[in-house]
């Protein structure tokens, strides 16, 4: 599987079948699973660290909560953080 350019082979992946409302209200249409679970499918980032196709162990996603742009609805970091993104302090 690619994603942004960076592939990891030997990927099974998993099927959601259900959103909060939240979700299913917002503006974009999905997220790339990304979090740990104890689901069937392998977690693309978990195997892209572990098979160095990304530096860090670390990601990021960012939504635009304006709606009514139409240049930038999000961005994701694969390996790193933009620290241009981060209001506060980052845990």
């Amino acid at each position: 599987m690619t994603v942004a350019g960076l592939t990891v082979k030997r990927v099974a992946i998993s099927l959601i079948n259900g959103m909060t409302e939240f979700l299913t209200k917002a503006s974009f249409d999905g997220i790339f699973g990304l979090g740990n679970h104890n689901g069937a499918g392998s977690q693309w980032f978990k195997l892209a660290y572990a098979r160095r196709v990304v530096q860090q162990n670390t990601f990021a996603i960012w939504l635009n909560r304006d709606r009514t742009a139409t240049d930038l609805a999000g961005e994701l970091s694969l390996g790193s953080i933009n620290e241009n993104r981060i209001g506060g302090y980052f845990v």
